[in-house]
């Protein structure tokens, strides 16, 4: 393995993450909305999330002549509901999130997400700076933070490449779901 910037880098992850709409755009059974709601799992405090989007829906606003209103939820589950019900019109899930939610009703991908003109992002497993652990099968017997159980790539990710060192939640001393991809880290950090 390799460190960079204190942080231990183990495999590149190809995945896809979509914005999606769950009806047309501009407008619901021939009526024209006066407002627009983006919906986003919350794999990020709130606040970053809505500075990360703003730039996207300010520019959609503006080519669409339209308000829209940025939302999130407690939990990957409670976005995903927000769309079920109609009240979400389009946003932001990770491929996890949007199997889940396609399983159940009709979505459609609109925009995949681009890095240097693939559809790619890189996943890490971190470790404390200093740490004994230098390969994924030298977690074994070691406590391990996941994010969300929804996460495609603080949860569902990390787990395959467990698994594929057959590292099996059994065989950890223990592990935690922690939430937003930023508390795997602090929980790192702190606890583990």
């Amino acid at each position: 393995m390799t460190s960079t910037n204190g942080l231990t880098k183990i495999c590149h992850v190809i995945s896809l993450s979509f914005l999606f709409a769950v009806t047309s755009i501009s407008n619901v059974n021939g009526m024209e909305k006066e407002k627009l709601i983006f919906s986003v799992h919350p794999f990020k405090p709130i606040i970053k999330l809505h500075r990360m989007f703003k730039p996207l829906l300010v520019n959609l606003e503006q080519q669409l002549d339209v308000k829209i209103e940025f939302r999130s939820g407690k939990s990957y589950d409670e976005v995903i509901e927000l769309y079920k019900e109609g009240i979400s019109d389009f946003g932001y899930l990770g491929p996890a999130g949007y199997a889940k939610a396609s399983k159940d009703f009709p979505i459609e991908p609109l925009v995949r997400i681009m890095a240097k003109g693939k559809g790619t992002f890189q996943g890490v497993i971190i470790v404390k700076k200093g740490s004994t652990i230098h390969t994924i099968k030298d977690l074994r017997q070691k406590r391990f933070a996941f994010g969300d159980p929804s996460s495609t790539l603080s949860h569902y990710v990390p787990h395959d490449m467990l698994m594929n060192n057959n590292i099996f939640l059994k065989d950890l001393d223990s592990y935690a779901f922690t939430g937003k991809h930023d508390n795997v880290a602090w929980r790192v950090a702190w606890y583990v």
